[in-house]
């Protein structure tokens, strides 16, 4: 199990040069991993291994954790897959997820911290990728080439993009920024991705730690480990993303990992992903069952559906100063509700009409961003029949609102 001596000589070889503070560090770092209680632990289950150790480890602190039944038709039970996440917990979460997963397939592993390879019971689920020593090509290529032969053996790869446990932010208990490896993983291997929602939470302690120093917050993840006894999370299983959703050229890396990370903390919130999914294979059922079901299923919005939604929700005219006489009638609303983020919004629409084959018309781009907010005002959307239906905006600028940048470009003053 953990011998906290090893690791420390294995990360931090040059405190054997100094005794007093490698006393110092070995001192405290026993008492924040918990060796004592880790190592009750094992010599109380000497012999397990794998998916049957973690099972034991839940039952240790008592931990359970629920997955509504329909969602775990989206966990494909065979090929290649990349599973991504949130990470609340730091610890549990993690075990909990490679459990539900097993429930469905056995060829799962998780790409984790290589310190957990102190761990030996779990060495056979994880791939481990190093932190403290220098990322140098050698160092890094090893994994790299475990988990890509992983996947190209079909298997499943569970993946926390933002690369370590959630903080308490503004808007509740979030992850950082999502790093891009997942998405590179995924193109390379040719793989889809799966989302997941896990919710849960650490103690008060832990979130007022990491606001003052965060790598303390760290080292008491341990400790964070044990007040979980007793504890639940709830996961919520998204529909598989597949490759066609995110290998486009139209948006960077980073802006398609911002909108996994947002499309993960929708599920959470019981909400309309923002990515283009795909529903898991049906059950066998009567054919007069399945066409009833596939006419009652939603169906995609056509690319003026989501331009006129966007523009109409972010530049209103709640004077109706205007009204088309052959108004546009959308027959879908395509995207999700409007949010305080206007850059987010704008992320998906583009995301959205890339995958239509699309992208804004750069008027419409232009107007939106002459004026500060309420300086611009779409009235009305209106199908021009004497030019192949095209669906025409009309727009009203109010210019003693223009943005200062743009006032001295268009009026010089």
């Amino acid at each position: 199990m953990i011998e906290v001596e090893q690791l420390l000589n294995r990360n931090l070889p040059a405190l054997n040069n100094h005794q007093l503070l490698h006393k110092s560090a070995l001192w405290m770092l026993r008492g924040l991993l918990c060796e004592r209680e880790i190592k009750r632990f094992a010599e109380a289950y000497p012999n397990l291994q794998g998916v049957e150790f973690v099972e034991h480890v839940l039952d240790f602190f008592n931990f359970s954790f629920t997955a509504r039944d329909s969602e775990l038709d989206n966990i494909p039970t065979e090929g290649r897959l990349i599973i991504v996440a949130n990470h609340p917990i730091g610890s549990l979460d993690g075990l909990a997820l490679l459990k539900l997963v097993n429930s469905v397939r056995s060829d799962v592993k998780i790409l984790a911290n290589d310190v957990l390879q102190a761990i030996e019971p779990l060495h056979e689920l994880l791939i481990p990728v190093p932190v403290f020593k220098s990322r140098t090509a050698g160092v890094r290529s090893e994994p790299l080439k475990r988990l890509y032969q992983h996947l190209e053996a079909e298997g499943a790869l569970v993946v926390f993009p933002a690369g370590e446990v959630s903080r308490l932010r503004p808007q509740g208990v979030r992850d950082h920024h999502w790093n891009t490896g997942f998405l590179k993983m995924a193109l390379r291997a040719q793989a889809p991705i799966l989302p997941i929602h896990v919710k849960a939470h650490n103690s008060a302690w832990f979130y007022g730690a990491s606001m003052l120093y965060k790598p303390l917050a760290t080292l008491l993840l341990v400790q964070e480990m044990f007040r979980q006894q007793c504890g639940h999370i709830d996961f919520r299983i998204g529909e598989l993303v597949p490759l066609k959703s995110f290998n486009g050229e139209q948006l960077t890396l980073p802006q398609r990992a911002k909108l996994f990370r947002r499309h993960v903390y929708r599920l959470g919130q019981n909400k309309k992903g923002v990515l283009k999914t795909q529903r898991p294979v049906a059950r066998a059922e009567p054919r007069q069952v399945l066409k009833k079901a596939v006419e009652a299923c939603e169906r995609l919005g056509k690319t003026q559906d989501a331009l006129v939604q966007f523009f109409g929700d972010h530049f209103p005219d709640p004077d109706n100063l205007a009204q088309s006489r052959t108004p546009f009638m959308p027959n879908s609303r395509p995207l999700p509700d409007i949010s305080d983020d206007y850059s987010d919004d704008l992320l998906h629409l583009k995301h959205f009409l890339a995958h239509q084959g699309a992208a804004i018309p750069t008027l419409f781009k232009q107007y939106a961003d002459l004026c500060e907010k309420g300086g611009v005002r779409f009235l009305g959307f209106n199908v021009d029949a004497d030019f192949a239906n095209a669906v025409d905006g009309l727009v009203m600028v109010d210019v003693h609102r223009l943005k200062a940048h743009k006032r001295q470009r268009y009026l010089g003053d």
